[in-house]
Order: structure tokens, then sequence, then C-alpha cells
């Protein structure tokens, strides 16, 4: 490409600079979305509650078109919200007491937004 441009190719010229910049920011946020989605599993990982370890050590990630990432728990997604934000639970003499989540999904999701934000800022 030559360093001077006819007006009238002027809009072809500029097409491809930013066909160009466009592919490179989608590989640049998919490469940051992988690294804020590895950290977010890390994280869910070590804060999930315990009691048998299938449901802390079931946390995965999903690829879809674009570069975009899902973070879900594999083995058992029926405990996410329950034990995310709290549930009532039933005692055995048939009364009843409400168990509070302790929010570590959402702390996880917080961390991993702002681990995706940084990660675009420093490879843009």
């Amino acid at each position: 490409m030559s360093d001077v441009v006819e007006v009238e190719g002027l809009s072809a010229v500029i097409g491809e600079i930013l066909d160009e910049y466009s592919e490179e920011v989608q590989e640049k946020t998919a490469e940051a979305s992988k690294k804020a989605a590895a950290y977010t599993i890390r994280m869910l990982k070590a804060t999930s509650p315990r009691k048998s370890g299938d449901y802390a050590g079931g946390w995965k990630q999903k690829s879809y078109r674009g570069g975009l990432r899902l973070v879900y728990n594999d083995k058992k997604p029926q405990l996410t919200y329950l034990l995310n934000n709290g549930h009532v639970v039933r005692n055995g003499v048939g009364t009843y007491r409400y168990w509070t989540g302790d929010g570590h999904i959402t702390k996880a999701e917080a961390a991993g937004n702002a681990k995706f934000v940084e990660e675009v800022k420093k490879l843009l």
C-alpha cells in the first residue's frame, strides 16, 4: 500500500484499516475473556462451600463464537442459586430456618469482570 491515496480510493483504504483493527480487537478480546474466565474459575473453586467437594470442583468454562466465555458449574448446577443467595432449610423436627448465602458467585463475577476490563486495557 502506498503512502499517497487518491480521494476515490480513500473509503476502500479506510475500510481495510478498520477491518484489520476489528480482527485484532476481536482476537485480543477473546484472549482477555479466556484469562478472565480462568481467573473466575480459580476464585470460585477457592471460595465455594465444601461439603462433599463436588460443587467446588465442578466449575468449568464454555467457549462461544466471538470469543465469549461462560463459567458454569457442571457437577451441581442446581445448587448455584441456593448457595449463593440462601434458602429455607427444614430442620429434623418439622421447623424451618433460613440458611444465608455467602454470595461467592456474585463476588467472583465482579472480580472476573474487573479482570476482563484490566486485560482488555492491557492488551489494547
